[in-house]
């Protein structure tokens, strides 16, 4: 499969104003496994842990974990259940994409919404072509499996559900 051919760049950006960022990145390259962490300025919520488990990168198979803040997650592409609210029971769920009889491709769409305790929240995308499997842990915690590519991760800070899925659609 080809790597995902999208190039993006920060928008709206003026050079006369200072950057105020939503987040702080932390990572730690001396202790294993390696992990990073991001959280919420306003909040000092960590909103994205990988220290959880361990990070693999090879040319035919990539795995990450995250811890959540939260266990009401939402999206993560088509499902079949009763409520848009995920179950975090050990479920798996695979994505792939597909010809359809008409020739045209089925797209698959790894994306998350958390909701915090707080009533803040943040969405991850991870934007890959190749086949995904994604498990929801009870810690609450989430575990991408991708067979090749890219880990191109994509979060947004919100920090409203409205606000995550418009920085989503920018």
């Amino acid at each position: 499969m080809p790597k995902v051919p999208i190039h993006s760049s920060p928008t709206n950006l003026d050079q006369n104003e200072p950057e105020v960022f939503l987040y702080s990145v932390a990572y730690d390259t001396v202790n294993k496994p390696f992990a990073v962490k991001v959280r919420r300025s306003a909040t000092d919520a960590i909103v994205f842990d990988t220290s959880v488990g361990a990070l693999t990168l090879s040319n035919h198979f990539l795995e990450l974990t995250t811890k959540l803040p939260s266990s009401k997650i939402y999206g993560l592409g088509q499902h079949m259940q009763k409520q848009y609210h995920r179950d975090f029971k050990w479920q798996t769920y695979n994505m792939f994409s597909k010809k359809t009889e008409e020739g045209s491709t089925m797209g698959i769409h790894p994306m998350y919404m958390c909701v915090e305790n707080d009533g803040n929240a943040h969405g991850v995308l991870l934007l890959n072509s190749n086949a995904i499997e994604v498990q929801l842990h009870p810690s609450p915690a989430v575990t991408f499996r991708v067979l090749g590519g890219v880990l191109d991760l994509f979060l947004f800070l919100g920090p409203s559900p409205e606000d995550v899925v418009q920085q989503y659609a920018e």
